[in-house]
């Protein structure tokens, strides 16, 4: 069976592709379909805050133009940046995870104490039993540990986002 010349293709007892074409949406906002996460129960997409910082975003999807671009209807705006290739960030998180593994037992207590559960210097001492200065420099160390890891992590994503265009 075809509509408008292009072929449907059975993929299964349920389910069929249909390709329907139409005229051209404008003043979409486009994102290359390689930055979307699809669960099957939601579409997520990672907006680049800055700074290292990212936000999951649920999308709302409109027209794809194959897996090249694909229009956004709603959860990102127009200039934002948007990770491109967004299980580079999944990816990621699980290489900093196992760098923070690889850490002694006091820096990586320390960083997953400030960094997961939020908490403050006092709070990270008070837990530890140690000063907010040890607290500090335990940090400080873990820091520059990881730096160098983050660094390759950083200059990755840079080629890996993308500003949604005007």
């Amino acid at each position: 069976m075809t509509h408008g010349g292009a072929p449907a293709q059975q993929l299964g007892d349920e389910a069929v592709h249909v390709v329907v074409h139409g005229k051209p949406v404008r003043n979409a906002v486009l994102i290359p379909g390689s930055a979307v996460l699809r669960s099957g129960e939601r579409d997520l997409v990672f907006v680049d805050l800055g700074e290292g910082r990212f936000e999951p975003r649920e999308v709302t999807l409109g027209i794809s133009g194959g897996q090249a671009e694909i229009q956004v209807l709603n959860g990102v705006a127009v200039g934002e940046a948007v990770v491109t290739q967004a299980q580079f960030l999944l990816d990621s998180e699980s290489r900093i995870q196992e760098a923070i593994g690889k850490l002694s037992s006091k820096l990586r207590v320390a960083i997953v104490l400030r960094y997961n559960q939020d908490l403050s210097y006092a709070e990270i001492g008070k837990i530890l039993q140690c000063s907010v200065g040890t607290v500090k420099s335990r940090l400080s160390r873990a820091h520059r540990a990881l730096q160098p890891y983050l660094k390759k992590l950083e200059d990755k994503h840079k080629q890996e986002s993308k500003i949604v265009p005007e």
